[in-house]
């Protein structure tokens, strides 16, 4: 791999697995306030994360049980999506099942996050902030429809409003590097 990378010119001194982050002497970079925010914001993630698989189970299992000709649970996804406009159960069930991939998506952009150029933590940042605001979008709909407990629902914002906070405290701890946006976003 290091030989493909010479071919490019990769400039000195850049550490490409790594973004060009990380000390060289070892893992002097783990005490470091970017890398212990970051662990507080996983961290918290993963209580929102388990909070919202709880409270979306109960709401696929109501799905499951709902008047549907054939098990949701044998369905593919194409035909999910195809016929869960048709059915008020498929609608929650697939809803339910998009919120937990919108969930999973979080934690995926949070762990690849970590050892970056600050351009790819931007965007990445930006990413996670939108799936967040869908998922408490819907969780105002479920709320609205009566569809999860209340209780649920006041937990996961909580959650969410601490997750922000945790969020914030390690998205302004980026430093920008040397490294131009070729799309003019993150100057």
């Amino acid at each position: 791999m290091s030989d493909d990378l010479e071919q490019f010119g990769e400039p000195e001194g850049f550490d490409p697995e790594f973004g060009g982050y990380f000390e060289e002497e070892g893992e002097e970079w783990k005490t470091r306030p970017l890398y212990g925010a970051w662990q507080q914001a996983c961290a918290q993630w993963e209580t929102v994360q388990k909070l919202l698989e709880a409270a979306l189970e109960g709401l696929a299992a109501k799905a499951k049980s709902g008047d549907t000709a054939v098990p949701v649970d044998t369905l593919t996804e194409e035909q999910l999506h195809a016929t869960a406009g048709d059915n008020p159960h498929l609608f929650l069930y697939d809803h339910a099942l998009h919120l937990l991939g919108e969930a999973m998506c979080v934690s995926v952009k949070l762990e690849v996050t970590n050892a970056c150029l600050y351009i790819i933590r931007m965007e990445n940042a930006s990413e996670i902030r939108a799936r967040v605001r869908t998922i408490q979008a819907s969780l105002l709909l479920f709320a609205a429809e009566g569809l999860i407990q209340r209780s649920y629902i006041d937990a996961i914002r909580r959650e969410i409003n601490t997750f922000r906070h945790a969020f914030r405290a390690w998205v302004q701890l980026f430093e920008k590097d040397e490294f131009e946006d070729e799309w003019g976003l993150y100057v």
